[in-house]
């Protein structure tokens, strides 16, 4: 073996040298910048033939060429701490890299590192196209949280289920049986509202939306079904006579003749029946004036007011909430009359109402004013009529309904020629009290925005003194101390006005109104009723009693 002389003096060296390696030659010191069994053949040229183990202190930069390793049994770690620690994405395409804090694998391409997924054999996420090239899937059932939900006799039902989303599932049971609701409204991202349309008892399942809480995915066999579809949306539509005597269960058919679809069983076809969805209307209900009294007497009290719009309902109460209407159904609504004066104490008001399937709203007639010769006392009612000049200091007035309307005022005994009543109560306001020689007037009505009108105005009472008591805006009747007192206004529940001597005046008849979109309006519709379109609505205004069918 020869040796050649190296060309540096030192017997060692310390630092890096740049070119392929075809001039070192000659280098025997035991210190390798490239560490093998033995440096013999070291420096063969271009290629750098090398046979053995080599270990490496530092980096080792290719800048041509490629690597190429055994086949099996290599160990190159790709490992970094996260993912602010890999290397350009631009500049190193196509490799990869381990980030320790994500435990995931990522490989770099088009200037990004993509993530690898975890084959565990579950897919989460979104796929999209139609599924048509999703076959043979048999998914177990991934269980995710429910809300269950029990009602008893109950015309509606509102589930809060706190899932933070409007994608919910939602099921009702009757029982064990399914039961389709009149609507479902998503309040918000933790409410459902469900309307039934009549009173049932059972349970409401809310289930969060993008999950599969029961049951297998299956692709679909009924080829047969499929090709034979008639409609671009794959339903077959012909005849009844036409269709197929045993396809596939779980097929359809829409019968051209009933304008049913139809769904076979397994053995039979039987027709689906949908319901429509119910619809919101806006009302006012007034009932019937009560009549002013006789002799000393107080004013009638107006019907009871109650409404969807406006201000209020009677009695300072709050807003009815609206109705549901169930199409098909048929709702019966009576318009109450308004009470008669007599001899006495004058008659109550009728009732008004709406009433059906689930729905029964009604307002009650007004009380009658006291006489003098009669209770003595106004008679409760939607509001209350005046009482009478006696027993001294005065007559009570009688009560309203708590939320249709006020009370009745008290009438006032001073002795000799000093009597007077008190005045009906009205829907906004209390009747008036009876005070030395004024008479009480009535209690004012409310205007409702349906029509711009006001409605249930109390009667004003009578007396021996400065005339009458006026009428309440709204319909109510004047008393009066000389003539029989005025009727109230009819279709507007007012009060009658009591009198001094004579018969008091009569009570007002109610009125019922409905405001339905125009679009959801059947033109189905008996008794006296007339309509009208305001803007996308229609109104209905029943002066007397009638039916409307959904």
């Amino acid at each position: 073996m020869l040796f050649q002389t190296p060309t540096f003096t030192s017997a060692s060296f310390s630092g890096s040298v740049s070119g392929d390696g075809s001039l070192l030659t000659g280098i025997v010191s035991s210190s390798y910048a490239l560490t093998a069994s033995y440096a013999e053949n070291a420096g063969g040229g271009a290629g750098f033939p090398y046979s053995g183990s080599a270990d490496i202190t530092g980096s080792l930069t290719v800048t041509q060429g490629t690597i190429t390793g055994a086949t099996v049994g290599n160990i190159i770690p790709f490992y970094f701490a996260n993912q602010g620690a890999f290397p350009s994405a631009t500049t190193y395409h196509g490799a990869v890299a381990h980030s320790h804090a994500d435990a995931a694998m990522y490989y770099a391409h088009g200037g990004v590192w993509l993530k690898l997924k975890n084959d565990d054999g579950i897919y989460s996420g979104s796929f999209e196209g139609d599924g048509s090239q999703l076959t043979g899937i048999i998914a177990d059932v991934i269980e995710t949280s429910t809300v269950v939900d029990t009602f008893t006799t109950a015309p509606s039902h509102s589930v809060s289920h706190n899932f933070g989303t409007k994608n919910v599932i939602i099921s009702v049971y009757e029982g064990d049986t399914v039961f389709i609701p009149n609507s479902i409204v998503t309040t918000d991202n933790n409410t459902v509202d469900i309307v039934f349309g009549s009173n049932i008892t059972g349970r409401v399942v809310v289930a969060k939306g993008g999950h599969i809480v029961s049951g297998s995915i299956q692709q679909a066999t009924s080829s047969s079904y499929a090709s034979l579809a008639t409609t671009a949306e794959g339903i077959r539509a012909a005849s009844t006579g036409s269709r197929p005597s045993a396809p596939a269960t779980g097929s359809f058919w829409f019968s051209t003749e009933a304008e049913k679809v139809e769904v076979y069983t397994g053995n039979k076809w039987k027709q689906l029946s949908f319901l429509e969805p119910s619809y919101t209307v806006d009302y006012l209900i007034v009932g019937g004036g009560g009549a002013g009294g006789y002799v000393y007497s107080g004013g009638g009290g107006a019907g009871g007011y109650r409404t969807t719009l406006g201000p209020s309902s009677g009695g300072g109460s709050s807003l009815e909430p609206k109705l549901y209407l169930t199409p098909n159904e048929t709702y019966t609504i009576t318009v109450g009359g308004g009470g008669s004066g007599t001899s006495g104490d004058g008659s109550d008001g009728s009732t008004s109402s709406i009433t059906g399937t689930g729905i029964s709203k009604e307002s009650s007639g007004g009380g009658g004013g006291a006489s003098n010769n009669g209770s003595q006392a106004g008679h409760d009612g939607g509001s209350g009529g005046g009482g009478s000049e006696s027993p001294s200091p005065g007559g009570p007035g009688g009560s309203g309904t708590s939320g249709q309307g006020y009370a009745g005022g008290t009438g006032y005994y001073g002795g000799g020629a000093v009597a007077v009543g008190g005045g009906g109560g009205g829907a906004a306001s209390v009747g008036s009290n009876g005070a030395s020689t004024n008479p009480g007037n009535g209690g004012n009505g409310l205007t409702n925005p349906l029509t711009g009108n006001a409605y249930a105005g109390g009667g004003g009472a009578g007396s021996n003194g400065n005339g009458g008591g006026t009428g309440g805006t709204g319909g109510g009747g004047a008393g009066s101390g000389t003539v029989a007192g005025t009727a109230g206004t009819d279709n507007t529940g007012g009060g009658g006005g009591g009198s001094l001597s004579l018969a008091g005046g009569s009570g007002g008849s109610g009125i019922v109104i409905l405001k339905m979109l125009t679009d959801n309006y059947s033109n189905t519709l008996t008794g006296a009723v007339s309509s009208s379109v305001s803007g996308s609505y229609t109104l209905l205004h029943y002066t007397g009693s009638g039916t409307y069918t959904a």
